[in-house]
């Protein structure tokens, strides 16, 4: 077992693992933190938000050790961005990230994870007071990936969770079109 404060020293929004039993940590407002299964650090990274304010909430780390992250909360929403960053190793050897793509998606995004090579993610946009399901394709393109599915939920969306047929829920204060259980579809 073992324990660590983030080096940022702030909150830890949201932890994941991938399949080597390394931990990743959303170290403080946009700080993305990396250690080994013996909780030594590996690396770090100041996400590239436009906002000093921004705070990012969701993470996730799939099966090729690829992570992707947005900004939940703080800033301009219409400046709120969405990333996926590969892990690469430097010139010296070292294990380090690269940024594949950047996104501003004109919401905040809560919460995402990736289901056989489609990004699913919840995203709030306060100012027309709408949640939404929206999905993206084509995640290795370093244009950015391309919007597949965008569908009104709730307000506010807070989680999305894919089951093993790629059917989406949610939760949400507010019932949906479909239901109140929160299922909203599947990709």
């Amino acid at each position: 077992e073992w324990q660590n404060v983030t080096p940022s020293k702030g909150a830890t929004r949201n932890i994941k693992t991938d399949s080597s039993g390394n931990v990743y940590a959303l170290d403080g407002n946009a700080g993305l933190v990396k250690y080994n299964p013996d909780g030594v650090e590996v690396f770090k990274l100041a996400l590239p938000v436009a906002d000093k304010n921004d705070v990012c909430r969701g993470l996730w780390v799939d099966e090729f050790g690829c992570i992707y992250t947005g900004v939940a909360e703080g800033g301009p929403q219409t400046t709120a961005r969405m990333w996926k960053y590969a892990q690469i190793m430097d010139d010296s050897g070292e294990p380090t990230f690269e940024q594949v793509w950047e996104l501003e998606p004109g919401a905040y995004i809560e919460d995402l994870e990736v289901f056989r090579d489609t990004l699913v993610t919840v995203q709030n946009d306060p100012s027309r007071g709408q949640g939404r399901v929206r999905t993206y394709i084509n995640l290795d393109d370093r244009s950015g990936p391309a919007l597949k599915v965008d569908e009104q939920v709730g307000f506010p969306v807070w989680d999305v969770e894919v089951n093993n047929s790629g059917k989406i829920f949610i939760s949400c204060p507010e019932p949906t079109a479909r239901g109140a259980t929160g299922t909203v579809g599947a990709t």
